[in-house]
């Protein structure tokens, strides 16, 4: 069909044209563009978790996961949203940025998290200043899972 709205056909996305249509991308320019304001509505937040509910499916899928690790910035993007304090947007980039960990043999989230970190911050101090801040249990879990992940994927790509 050639556009983004060809890809929806009778209320069913079709994920295949979804991503040729670089459908990923625009997914992360709307997760870019919210977590760069400075003061997010509830409105911006509800679109944001929209944009990351979609971004999961999307990398539910092999070639969607493959795209969103090579589009430029995403991962950047991705850990971005680990500085909203809102818990369900927190989770989902947390949720996102453990599988991504799983499928790519190359150290991207790591880079991204040591870069998105403070002054070049280790990346496990980034997370646990989120464990260490965060009241709410769900938020706590899954960065130790993204940390676990982490930790038990860094040998397999560093041989």
């Amino acid at each position: 069909m050639g556009t983004l709205n060809g890809a929806l056909k009778m209320g069913q996305l079709d994920m295949s044209e979804f991503i040729e249509e670089d459908g990923p991308s625009a997914l992360l320019d709307v997760v870019a563009e919210v977590t760069c304001k400075p003061k997010m509505s509830w409105l911006d937040l509800e679109v944001l978790v929209g944009a990351l509910e979609n971004l999961w499916e999307l990398i539910s899928n092999e070639d969607g996961a493959r795209v969103v690790i090579e589009t430029a910035h995403a991962i950047d993007r991705l850990v971005a949203c680990l500085g909203i304090t809102e818990g369900r947007a927190r989770i989902k980039a947390l949720e996102i940025l453990s599988c991504l960990v799983v499928l790519t043999d190359q150290p991207v989230i790591e880079m991204a998290l040591r870069k998105g970190g403070r002054g070049g911050m280790r990346w496990a101090s980034q997370l646990l200043g989120i464990l260490r801040d965060s009241s709410d249990a769900s938020t706590c879990t899954h960065v130790m899972k993204l940390l676990n992940t982490l930790v038990a994927c860094a040998t397999n790509k560093a041989s």
